[in-house]
């Protein structure tokens, strides 16, 4: 009998669109070391930016991370999501 089971958790990989920095070499290297079964990518279909880019991470990421844990790796907390871990990379004190 199969499940059809979701995985552990969701990942939004949007950022890989972009060049690559820190955060996006951190991504991919999580990505490289997590079991794919356990992770459900999620990305828009084309490269988004600005306004567009925003609108599809409070709208469309939270509709396709339903019931999921979503990690994510861009700073970004996200208002429709309730079960959410958001990394925050180079905090500046004072």
């Amino acid at each position: 009998m199969t499940t059809n089971r979701l995985p552990e958790f969701a990942i939004n990989t949007r950022i890989l669109s972009h060049p690559i920095t820190g955060v996006q070499r951190y991504l991919l290297e999580l990505l490289q070391r997590m079991p794919s079964d356990q992770m459900h990518q999620i990305a828009p279909r084309r490269p988004l930016s600005g306004a567009r880019a925003h609108h599809w991470q409070q709208t469309v990421l939270p509709l396709r991370t339903r019931g999921q844990l979503h990690w994510g790796l861009s700073n970004i907390g996200h208002l429709a999501i309730t079960k959410e871990a958001v990394a925050i990379h180079e905090i500046k004190y004072g």
